[in-house]
């Protein structure tokens, strides 16, 4: 179904359970992004940059911090 619909990627964030899943598609299939990555880096839009435990956490400060980091790494 992603794949039909252009999607190259996609992230769950299943809220009650605190678990965060990335996949990416890689050409052929969808992969998993390792799961010890304590950052997701986005392949389809350089610099998006999201860390996972300030994702759990709320912790927005954070968040747009290593969103700035990211864009600037592009």
């Amino acid at each position: 179904m992603h794949e039909t619909a252009g999607v190259d990627e996609h992230l769950v964030f299943e809220t009650l359970e605190g678990r965060i899943e990335w996949w990416h598609h890689d050409g052929n299939q969808f992969v998993d992004v390792p799961r010890d990555a304590t950052v997701f880096k986005n392949a389809t839009f350089p610099g998006l940059w999201l860390d996972r435990a300030p994702l759990r956490a709320g912790d927005r400060f954070r968040l747009i911090e290593t969103l700035q980091h990211g864009i600037q790494s592009i």
